[in-house]
């Protein structure tokens, strides 16, 4: 977990505390399960299933300790939300991108370790297409891996 992991997931829940009129956007895209910090998974998944009109003393009501904490500190925090839709949109497609990252790295470790043609051209067909959505998400596409 890396600290650029962690500054998406906290920017995410960061940003729908402050304006929460993005809570339903986001959560049709991305779900507490995209959030390996599990502060910011709690406090997500309690702004979806309270949604756009929660209070903050609901919000807290709905978390442990820890997570009351982090949301204390995010709503201190008020700088940098200016480009909110910016913000949002690259930082739920990093999210959602994850997934896809993984399967390619694993994608890369099988087309290693495989001797046949029809298999190799299966990897290759399947890592061009998460490249695909990668690039549709505008996220940075994979590097490719050469077909010898």
């Amino acid at each position: 977990f890396t600290a650029a992991a962690h500054l998406i997931e906290k920017t995410v829940v960061r940003a729908l505390l402050h304006h929460r009129h993005q809570v339903d956007w986001v959560c049709e895209r991305i779900g507490p399960d995209d959030f390996r910090d599990r502060r910011y998974r709690h406090i997500f998944g309690a702004l979806g299933r309270l949604g756009r009109d929660a209070t903050i003393e609901g919000l807290a009501r709905e978390l442990d300790p820890v997570s009351q904490e982090e949301l204390e500190r995010l709503l201190a925090e008020r700088g940098g939300l200016e480009d909110l839709a910016g913000v949002l949109r690259d930082s739920v497609a990093q999210l959602q991108a994850r997934p896809i990252k993984v399967r390619l790295r694993e994608i890369d470790r099988e087309y290693a370790l495989t001797q046949r043609s029809e298999e190799k051209d299966s990897l290759t067909r399947e890592k061009q297409d998460l490249q695909a959505e990668l690039q549709a998400l505008g996220v940075a596409p994979w590097k490719s891996f050469r077909s010898s």
